[in-house]
C-alpha cells in the first residue's frame, strides 16, 4: 500500500525513475518528468551513433565521417602542447573535436547535426519519424519534442519537429 502512494505521489508530482537493465546487461535509467524523458545510461550510444574512434585521433578518418566534403578548422591550440581543438562542419552540421595529440586520443566535445551531412549509426537520420526512432532504442513514445541522453561525460539531445527527428545536439558533461 505505502508503494503504492509512493508511486501515485510520484507520477502526480510529474517525476518518476525507472531502473531497468537495456540490452546489453547494463543497469540504465529513465527518468520521467512531466512526460518528457531522460535516458541516463552506462551505454556509449552518443559514441557509437557517429562511430568515432576515440582511441585514435585521425583527420581523414573523421572527415570519412562526412557524406559531403568538410570543412576542418583549429579552434584552440595549447601553448607548448599537443592539446588541440578541431571544428569539423559540413553543410549545416558540424562536429568539435578535442584531441591530446601526445596521447593521440580524443573526444566528442559539442556538435550539431541539422542535416544527412554525417553518417550515424543504428540507421538513424535526420527527417526519420519519432515513432520509428524510440522503437530503435525500445523507448517508450514521449508527448514531447525532445529525448534527452546522458551518459558518463557526455549528453545528447534528439530534438523532434512535426513528429520527426530535426536535430541532435552533442554536449560534453565533464
Amino acid at each position: 500500500m505505502k508503494s503504492t502512494i509512493t508511486l501515485l505521489l510520484l507520477l502526480l508530482s510529474g517525476f518518476i525513475s525507472i531502473n531497468f537493465m537495456n540490452d546489453k546487461g547494463k543497469d540504465s535509467r529513465l527518468l520521467v518528468q512531466n512526460n518528457c524523458i531522460t535516458y541516463i545510461g552506462n551505454d556509449t550510444i552518443i559514441g557509437k551513433l557517429i562511430g568515432l574512434n576515440y582511441n585514435k585521433f585521425d583527420t581523414i578518418e573523421i572527415k570519412k565521417l562526412f557524406n559531403n566534403p568538410v570543412k576542418v578548422e583549429i579552434i584552440s591550440k595549447e601553448e607548448n602542447s599537443a592539446t588541440m581543438t578541431f571544428k569539423f562542419k559540413s553543410l549545416h552540421s558540424q562536429l568539435t573535436i578535442f584531441t591530446n595529440g601526445y596521447l593521440k586520443d580524443c573526444y566528442l566535445d559539442v556538435g550539431e547535426i541539422t542535416d544527412n551531412s554525417i553518417k550515424l549509426n543504428y540507421k538513424i537520420e535526420i527527417g526519420m519519424s519519432k515513432e520509428t526512432f524510440f522503437k530503435k532504442f525500445s523507448i517508450p513514445i514521449s508527448d514531447c519534442d525532445s529525448l534527452r541522453v546522458d551518459e558518463i561525460g557526455s549528453g545528447c539531445l534528439f530534438v523532434f519537429k512535426n513528429m520527426k527527428l530535426s536535430k541532435i545536439v552533442f554536449t560534453t558533461t565533464i
